[in-house]
């Protein structure tokens, strides 16, 4: 068994190099990431985007460190954002423009994946877009509670760790400052281990939608068997979401401008995609061993 999960990974890492291989031919997918990045930056440098993030405090030296103060200017920043219609405008457009390109990414990378799962044989624009928008509405459903319990079980994490810079300005011992960095180490390790944990059993609970009324213990006990037997997946799949939410809060954050922005962006893309193509992949040699 264990060399059966072990030929099946290299096979997977074998099939993601082939993958980008077959789709690197494709330059017109390909100029659609340069494109991608190139936008991501233009809506990190808008002045609005910056507004908000001197808010948020992303820039210390232009924002309080005051909790109230920050609430505060946060409050007014999103009613100067709301009766900004020309920023509104201008950012909604950018999104847009993101969502478009990364949908044709989508398909580009889709396109290098089918290719070479059936042995190097392209497939039409027509198939390719079938293939890459199969399940479209309930991937973007699962996305979205993805990003949405990403944000939730990493709010206490952004504001422990805020308040532990506040301790170290203010601490007049070392004690003190130690106490703080030991709360948010905590703080991060139980946050990693709610999202692993919710990761495995969201994983548990697709299994077993074949069920009418899967049982939460039932599930809940699978997701933790799942965790300690295999946790090649989960800890992998978490080390490349991770990076690639570091690097997009690089992105947002970074006091950077114009083209340096887009570069940053390109590396975001580059982990999306590779983290995409992986599971992908392994998806798709699940399906072929079950059609064999």
């Amino acid at each position: 068994m264990t060399t059966e999960i072990s030929h099946a990974r290299i096979g997977a890492f074998k099939a993601i190099g082939q993958s980008f291989g077959a789709s690197f031919r494709h330059w017109r997918w390909l100029s659609l990431t340069v494109l991608f990045a190139l936008l991501l930056g233009w809506i990190a440098a808008l002045p609005i985007v910056r507004q908000l993030k001197a808010s948020l405090g992303f820039n210390p030296s232009a924002a309080s460190t005051d909790l109230g103060d920050r609430i505060q200017a946060w409050v007014e920043s999103m009613r100067a954002f709301a009766g900004n219609t020309e920023g509104v405008s201008q950012f909604v457009l950018g999104l847009l423009s993101c969502a478009i390109v990364a949908w044709l990414l989508k398909i580009w990378l889709a396109s290098g994946l089918v290719g070479s799962v059936r042995g190097g044989r392209g497939l039409g624009y027509r198939e390719l877009i079938r293939v890459a928008n199969a399940g479209f509405w309930a991937q973007l459903k699962q996305s979205l509670i993805f990003i949405l319990v990403l944000i939730v079980l990493a709010l206490p994490a952004y504001f422990t760790f805020k308040w532990s810079s506040g301790v170290s300005k203010v601490a007049v011992t070392a004690e003190q400052t130690a106490h703080a960095a030991s709360i948010v180490n905590w703080v991060v390790a139980v946050t990693v281990l709610l999202f692993l944990l919710w990761f495995d059993l969201a994983r548990a609970a697709l299994s077993n939608m074949s069920d009418a009324k899967p049982r939460v213990r039932g599930t809940v006990m699978k997701g933790l068997k799942t965790l300690f037997k295999r946790p090649f997946a989960s800890i992998f799949g978490f080390v490349l979401f991770l990076l690639l939410g570091l690097a997009a809060l690089a992105l947002i954050s970074a006091p950077l401008m114009g083209i340096q922005n887009a570069w940053i962006a390109l590396v975001v893309v580059a982990l999306a995609t590779a983290v995409g193509g992986l599971f992908r992949v392994m998806r798709l040699e699940t399906l072929a061993r079950i059609s064999r």
